[in-house]
């Protein structure tokens, strides 16, 4: 007889689940995506992130447009006690409190370093003449000027 003939989605969900974690985490122990969440297949053949089966479980369905976060930046961690709901803004702000967002030099898209954002802030040139000294957009100028990015640094200048 086969799982499914004996065990419910939720059963087989709960068995792919190490709860001995020092920090009360839920850890999936089945597959993952290429981000590090769980990876499930719950009913009709979606594929779940492990932690939203979770939600979805204990609490109902997810509102459209509403993210799942974690308290404990777990990204395995089913815990529902570890889950909350919140917006994709919730989950950004949540992250950059914690330290988990690159920024600046550390952001793998970057091209200026800090050194250069103070240089572009404190120059007199126009947005046109410095996009073209530092091959970057004159928007990006603009938004270095503006104190819309890269404020950690202009805002001490």
């Amino acid at each position: 007889m086969c799982y499914n003939e004996r065990m419910s989605k939720e059963e087989l969900f709960w068995q792919k689940i190490n709860k001995n974690d020092p920090n009360g985490c839920w850890i999936w122990t089945a597959g993952t995506f290429p981000s590090g969440y769980g990876k499930f297949e719950g009913t009709q053949r979606k594929q779940w992130q492990a932690h939203r089966f979770s939600w979805t479980i204990v609490n109902g369905p997810i509102p459209e447009g509403v993210s799942i976060c974690h308290h404990c930046d777990i990204p395995k961690c089913v815990n529902p006690d570890h889950l909350f709901l919140g917006s994709v803004k919730d989950n950004m702000q949540d992250a950059a409190r914690k330290g988990r967002m690159s920024r600046g030099e550390d952001h793998p898209n970057v091209t200026l370093t800090e050194v250069e954002v103070a240089e572009i802030f404190l120059s007199t040139k126009t947005s046109r003449e410095l996009a073209n000294i530092y091959l970057v957009g004159r928007r990006t100028i603009r938004d270095i000027k503006d104190g819309y990015t890269w404020t950690w640094i202009t805002d001490y200048l």
